[in-house]
């Protein structure tokens, strides 16, 4: 019954409750068709971030005005429906209950402000900085949109009547619930501050170089990136009642790193030319990546300041997932496992085979022996890997004729700094 009137509302529960003593009696019968839920107003706009500027602190008063843009207020909901067809039958031999009316819509969102826009200053004294007054204060969140009522529901004309002795009631359709308001939009962030102790401006940086691999070969790309450390206390390097966010950011220096990237593999290169090669930070060190359905082998040098990146293997990630286990055989010391490759795949790749070996006891399978197979006891001709199982360390009552095995098996393949793990599964009686 709590559950109920929280989700309905103690009239909703009246309602509920007398429709079901109705039906469960004698049959309620319903009147009227009920009204259609009114629409919910549109969510309003975000408002644009405030404009950037790039000043240089002279010692002379100036003016920046950077404030975010207010976001647009919510559309109101509209009105429920209320129900319709609501003529009352006369004299019904069963309890009657109205249509409910349709439920008012809800206010719209209303629109985020924008952020406050940065500031750069360049600056030789740092007195000169309080001569800058500087508004990039956040643009207003605005408000909701206004919920709409619900619409009316068939009201009986006759409360109650009697048909051969019996006494029948009607009940009013309930009106529907009134929309919710909207919820106001968030206040955007102040703008930042970036101080920078020089006059002349700073360098273009490219800080990311993405390209194909056919593009990138036997080219010198350079990345460069902008170092800034971080300080608290923008809101007293400025002209009193500025407006800026109290952290801030002072230019460190301009890191920059070049790649040539070579391609030294004895394996055809045609197929890896559309490859995605990425060439950014991470922080303030510098990385090359590779589209991760690729896999290549490299061995990098730094020769005058260039890190030569040669290419010395790749192989397609679809080939390397194409190991299958084809078949389980022998027994004893020949119980072995085969697996096959059907992808074009270089000789480096290595394959670490882990095995978990069960027999099947009175109820379950037990385990009788987990760890990595010996290297000696893998043999491979060209795409055909044998795992000597019978080789491990297994009792020779576990490997015996008409024993039912379990094997889980994890292959860990491996090139360059790459790798997978690709499980199997089997159940064989050997």
């Amino acid at each position: 019954m709590k559950l109920v009137s929280r989700l309905f509302g103690l009239n909703g529960v009246r309602h509920i409750l007398l429709c079901s003593i109705f039906s469960s009696s004698t049959g309620a019968f319903a009147f009227g068709s009920p009204g259609m839920s009114g629409q919910s107003g549109s969510s309003g706009f975000s408002g644009d971030k405030g404009p950037d500027a790039s000043v240089i602190a002279n010692g002379e008063s100036q003016s920046q005005y950077l404030t975010g843009y207010s976001g647009s207020p919510g559309g109101d909901g509209t009105q429920g429906y209320s129900a319709t067809n609501c003529s009352q039958p006369y004299n019904t031999a069963s309890n009657q209950y109205g249509a409910s009316g349709g439920s008012g819509g809800r206010g719209g969102y209303g629109g985020s402000g924008g952020n406050g826009g940065n500031i750069i200053v360049y600056y030789d004294e740092p007195q000169n900085i309080r001569n800058i007054y500087v508004n990039a204060g956040p643009g207003r969140g605005a408000s909701g949109g206004q919920g709409s009522y619900g619409g009316r529901g068939c009201y009986c004309s006759v409360p109650s009547w009697t048909v051969n002795g019996q006494t029948y009631y009607c009940t009013n359709g309930m009106d529907g619930n009134y929309g919710g308001h909207g919820s106001t939009g968030d206040t955007g962030s102040p703008g930042q501050a970036y101080l920078i102790h020089q006059l002349t401006p700073l360098p273009a940086t490219n800080p990311e170089i993405t390209g194909e691999l056919g593009t990138v070969l036997g080219q010198t790309k350079t990345i460069s990136k902008a170092l800034w450390n971080s300080a608290t206390g923008a809101d007293r390097l400025f002209r009193p009642g500025s407006v800026i966010a109290k952290d801030y950011f002072t230019f460190d220096r301009i890191i920059s790193q070049s790649y040539l990237v070579s391609w030294g593999a004895a394996y055809p290169q045609g197929p890896y030319e559309t490859t995605k090669v990425t060439l950014s930070f991470d922080k303030a060190t510098p990385k090359i990546e590779f589209d991760p359905a690729v896999w290549f082998d490299t061995t990098e040098t730094t020769v005058n300041g260039v890190r030569n990146v040669s290419i010395t293997d790749a192989a397609f990630t679809e080939d390397v997932r194409s190991l299958e286990l084809s078949e389980i055989s022998g027994e004893g010391q020949n119980l072995v496992a085969t697996f096959k490759d059907s992808g074009n795949l270089p000789d480096s790749l290595t394959s670490e085979f882990h095995v978990n070996y069960y027999t099947r006891g009175v109820l379950f399978f037990k385990q009788r022996f987990s760890g990595v197979v010996p290297a000696n006891l893998v043999t491979q001709n060209g795409d055909t890997y044998t795992v000597h199982i019978g080789g491990l360390d297994l009792d020779a009552g576990y490997k015996e004729a008409g024993t039912l095995i379990k094997l889980e098996i994890s292959v860990k393949r491996r090139l360059g700094g790459n790798s997978m793990d690709l499980p199997f599964f089997a159940r064989h009686r050997i």
